[in-house]
C-alpha cells in the first residue's frame, strides 16, 4: 500500500495555479531587507487556500510590510503573490535544524505594520462593507483604505463578497465594480450613489448628539422594552457571562476595569422611565455602578447554587442598571467573575468588546498604568437618535411595505413535536448534546461559506 503524503518539491496548486513555492521564496529573498524566508500554503478556512509568506529582517534593516508587497508585485504574476506576509524574530527549526512549517503562527495578530495604518469606518455605509468584508476574509478588522485583493481576497471570495453586499443593500453591484474599487472608501462612494438613485436619499453619517436629544430608543430596544413590560419577571433577555479565574488575581484592578467599562459605554449605565407608556432613557452617574463582592472560599459547593439564583434575577429596567457584576472569591487563587446583562444594553458582538476592553484595561491598571483605550467616537443612544431620523416618513413606509408583502404569506412554524404549542411561553425546555467528528464541521463550514 503507498500513501501519498505530499510533494517533496513544495509545488501547490490554488485555484486552478500550480505553483512553486520556492519561486515566490526566491523572489522575497531578493528584497534588501529580508535575511530569511519560508513561503507556504494555509487553509485556515475549509476551502480557501492562501499563500503565506513568513520573513525574518536583516538586523540592520527596518522591513515594511507594504515596500515589501510593493517589490513582490514587480518580481510575481498576481496569482503567486502572498496574501498575507508575517514578520517574525526568526522561523521556527526542528529538532534537526530544518524549518518547522506547522509551528508558523497563523497570520493576522503579528501583521503590527499593517495595522498600524488602520483607518476606521466613518460612515454607516462604510461600516456595513467593512463588517460583510471581515467576514468574507475572516479577519478581525478592515482598514478603510485595505485593498481587498491584497488582505486576502481573490476571485471566489470577490464573488461571495458581491453577492452578501446584494443582499444587504438590495442593489445591483456586479464583480467589476469591486475590480474597479477594491477599497472600502471608493466602493462605499458608488454604493451611496446607487443608493441614491434607487431610494432618493442616502444614510447620513453618524454623529454624537447632545444628551437632551438622546431621548429616544433604538427600534430594537424599543422592542425589548416592550416585552419586558409583558413579562416584568422574565430572564429570556438576560445575557449571563462566568468567567473561571485562576492564579493570582488583582481585584483592585478587576474592579477598576468593570468600572472603567461601565464609565465608557453609556448604555450600560442607562435605566428607562417610563413616561405615559414610553421610555425614556435617563445616563446614570458611573457611581451608580457597583462591584458586589461575594465570599465562598469555605463553600464552594455553593457556587453552582449560587450562580443560578443570580441568573434567575429579573431586570427592573425602571430603576436598575442593565449591567450587573460580582467578583466571586473561591479560593487563594480561584476566583469567578459573573458578568450579567439585559439584552437592551448587549447582544453576541458586544461580549467579544468587553472581553477585549477588559484583558487591555486589567493589564494597564494592574501594572498602575493610565487606560490605553482610546474614548469612543460615538454612544449607542448616538445611534437610535441616527435610526430613529433615517426610518421615518416615506423611508419607514417603504420598509414596512417590503418587509410585509414578504412576511404576509408566512405561516406560523408548527414542528412534528409530541405536546401542542402552550398557549404562553414557558422557556421551559431540556438541553441536548451530540458530538460530531471534526471533518463534518469542515464540510458544513464550507457548503455554508458557498452558499453564502
Amino acid at each position: 500500500m503507498l500513501e501519498y503524503i505530499g510533494r517533496i518539491d513544495h509545488q501547490v496548486k490554488i485555484r486552478g495555479f500550480r505553483i512553486e513555492l520556492g519561486e515566490i521564496e526566491v523572489a522575497v529573498s531578493q528584497y534588501p531587507a529580508v535575511r530569511e524566508n519560508v513561503v507556504i500554503v494555509r487553509e485556515d478556512t475549509a476551502g480557501d487556500k492562501q499563500l503565506v509568506a513568513y520573513v525574518v529582517a536583516r538586523a540592520s534593516e527596518q522591513l515594511s510590510i507594504a515596500e515589501l508587497k510593493t517589490f513582490l508585485q514587480q518580481q510575481l504574476p498576481t496569482y503567486m503573490l502572498p496574501t498575507h506576509i508575517v514578520v517574525l524574530d526568526s522561523l521556527p527549526l526542528t529538532s534537526n535544524g530544518k524549518i518547522n512549517r506547522h509551528a508558523l503562527p497563523v497570520p493576522g495578530s503579528v501583521e503590527s505594520q499593517e495595522q498600524e495604518a488602520y483607518v476606521a469606518p466613518r460612515t454607516p455605509i462604510e461600516q456595513l462593507i467593512a463588517d460583510i468584508w471581515c467576514k468574507v476574509l475572516h479577519r478581525p478588522r478592515v482598514s478603510l483604505y485595505d485593498n481587498f485583493f491584497e488582505i486576502g481576497g481573490h476571485s471566489l471570495l470577490a464573488t461571495q463578497l458581491v453577492a452578501r453586499l446584494r443582499t444587504a443593500l438590495k442593489i445591483e453591484i456586479t464583480l467589476n465594480v469591486l475590480f474597479d474599487r477594491p477599497v472600502i472608501a471608493r466602493l462605499a462612494q458608488y454604493v451611496e450613489g446607487a443608493l441614491r438613485e434607487v431610494h432618493g436619499t442616502v444614510l447620513q453619517p453618524l454623529v454624537p448628539v447632545p444628551a437632551e436629544e438622546k431621548t429616544q430608543l433604538s427600534f430594537a430596544q424599543q422592542r425589548l422594552w416592550f416585552l419586558q413590560q409583558l413579562e416584568p419577571e422574565s430572564t429570556a433577555y438576560t445575557i449571563p457571562q462566568v468567567l473561571r479565574l485562576h492564579g493570582t488575581v488583582d481585584v483592585r484592578a478587576l474592579e477598576q476595569s468593570l468600572r472603567e467599562i461601565v464609565r465608557r459605554h453609556e448604555v450600560l449605565r442607562t435605566i428607562f422611565a417610563d413616561q405615559a407608556g414610553q421610555p425614556l432613557p435617563i445616563v446614570q452617574d458611573v457611581a451608580a455602578f457597583q462591584v458586589q463582592h461575594v465570599d465562598l472560599t469555605s463553600d464552594e459547593a455553593r457556587l453552582l447554587q449560587h450562580l443560578q439564583a443570580e441568573i434567575q434575577k429579573p431586570f427592573d429596567l425602571e430603576h436598575e442598571l442593565l449591567f450587573r457584576s460580582q467578583i466571586i472569591r473561591c479560593g487563594a487563587q480561584d476566583y469567578v467573575l459573573f458578568v450579567n446583562v439585559h439584552h437592551l444594553a448587549w447582544d453576541g458582538w458586544s461580549t467579544t468588546v468587553f472581553l477585549g476592553e477588559l484583558n487591555t484595561l486589567y493589564r494597564a491598571f494592574h501594572q498602575d498604568q493610565a487606560s490605553p483605550l482610546a474614548e469612543l467616537p460615538v454612544q449607542y443612544a448616538d445611534f437610535a437618535v441616527w435610526q430613529r431620523n433615517w426610518l421615518q416618513g416615506e423611508v419607514l413606509d417603504r420598509q414596512l411595505a417590503y418587509w410585509q408583502q414578504q412576511l404576509g404569506s408566512a405561516a406560523t412554524l408548527e414542528l412534528p413535536t409530541d405536546f401542542s404549542r402552550p398557549a404562553i411561553q414557558s422557556y421551559r425546555g431540556p438541553a441536548s448534546a451530540s458530538s460530531f467528528r471534526p471533518s463534518c464541521k469542515r464540510n458544513w463550514n464550507f457548503s455554508a461559506s458557498a452558499k453564502a
